[in-house]
């Protein structure tokens, strides 16, 4: 039985794929412990793991699309490292798995030695996506801000340091990804130590219910939402009834906060308008999808073989919505010039434009023989396996092998 502790940012595109590989894991008999902040306890004790807190400042930042997304890393890690470092000691995991962007795993490991695998919910980096992060670079007073921080850290915790790029762009000698390699920028030039499992779905943090017996499935049914961090759009929403109130369509969405938040006004006859939905149930039903960009999201369209309109809401989403459209799996629309108009004749677009769901049915094969969450546990499980016979015959390299 091997120990892996489990270390991730408390958002849910970034937990919901590791879930069921937690579950997994369990259910073979491994002990998990998952580290994560008291709204995410239910969850992660739904699957057998053992729940271990701290507190946070990510979803705080997280609400802003300004922030400095690195400089924020940083100073999470400042913050969070001290509340786990002693107690991930005194655990002596087999194997620290952490989200890349959740450097307290990357640095809680390297600090104490051990041996470490990424669970990276969207695209490994490349050429083309460092370019275009490069092209929104941040000013000089955000760049020295990040300097000294990493000179905080860096000093604090006697690392070496590192500079904002090594951020997105460190491995280690796994890396399990939760898409398709064929949907990954560059995918087929990239070695072994970058697992494509496509995407993990099965358990989930937050469960809804749904009127499903108001489907009418005699019409095209569109799903739209922006996911539960970009979502204060009242606007966005009103041009979404604008733009499909007088079509032969229904349309569901999902606003991701509270609806007295938003003041929406009456709906029209033709849409159900909930806070959340089981997305996964509601997915089964639909004919185009409509909203943001989050991987996670996109990978669990891509599972259903649903073709789809993204809407990006963030830097951070845009790359995975060009991939979109240059796959032919959708279209793109900007943020800041989607109307009611635009995002109509988008949607009709799909719906009359039978390529686009013949390319998604294709990509959900693509995904579906990636392995999902059980060729990550299989990889888990193989890499700490290896590790461990290297060390039980001190006089053989300590080799990890993974087919492709």
């Amino acid at each position: 039985m091997a120990k892996f502790i489990f270390l991730n940012l408390p958002l849910h595109a970034h937990i919901n794929p590791t879930l069921p590989i937690a579950q997994e894991l369990v259910a073979r008999g491994d002990e998990v412990v998952y580290s994560l902040t008291e709204k995410y306890r239910p969850a992660i004790e739904a699957t057998g793991a053992r729940f271990h807190g701290y507190q946070s400042q990510t979803e705080q930042h997280a609400q802003n699309p300004a922030a400095n997304m690195a400089l924020h890393m940083v100073d999470e890690c400042l913050f969070v490292i001290p509340q786990l470092l002693e107690s991930i000691r005194a655990e002596q995991p087999d194997c620290i798995v952490y989200d890349p962007m959740c450097l307290s795993g990357r640095f809680i490991a390297q600090i104490l030695g051990i041996p470490a695998v990424i669970s990276r919910p969207t695209f490994v980096a490349h050429e083309q996506g460092r370019r275009f992060y490069q092209s929104r670079g941040d000013d000089a007073g955000a760049a020295q801000a990040f300097q000294e921080a990493i000179q905080q850290f860096c000093t604090r915790y006697s690392l070496p340091p590192f500079n904002i790029m090594d951020i997105f762009t460190h491995k280690e000698a796994l890396n399990i990804i939760y898409i398709p390699r064929s949907f990954q920028v560059d995918g087929a030039a990239m070695g072994p130590e970058y697992l494509f499992v496509g995407p993990s779905i099965g358990a989930r943090c937050e469960a809804s219910e749904f009127p499903f017996e108001q489907l009418n499935e005699q019409f095209p049914i569109v799903y739209i939402t922006l996911g539960t961090v970009y979502n204060n759009s009242p606007t966005f929403f009103q041009e979404c009834f604008t733009a499909f109130a007088d079509l032969p369509v229904q349309v569901i969405i999902a606003t991701g906060r509270p609806l007295e938040q938003l003041n929406l006004g009456p709906a029209p006859r033709n849409f159900i308008v909930r806070s959340y939905v089981p997305q996964l149930e509601v997915l089964e039903h639909v004919d185009v999808f409509a909203g943001h960009g989050s991987m996670t999201t996109i990978m669990e369209v891509i599972s259903h073989g649903v073709p789809m309109v993204v809407i990006p809401q963030a830097t951070s989403q845009e790359p995975s919505a060009r991939r979109v459209a240059s796959l032919g799996l959708g279209l793109l629309l900007e943020k800041n010039t989607v109307t009611s108009a635009s995002l109509r004749d988008a949607v009709i677009q799909i719906l009359r434009d039978a390529s686009y769901r013949a390319r998604a049915r294709q990509m959900q094969d693509e995904a579906r023989l990636a392995g999902g969450y059980r060729r990550a546990a299989d990889a888990l499980q193989d890499f700490v396996g290896a590790r461990q016979g290297a060390a039980d015959q001190p006089g053989k390299q300590d080799i990890h092998a993974l087919s492709h």
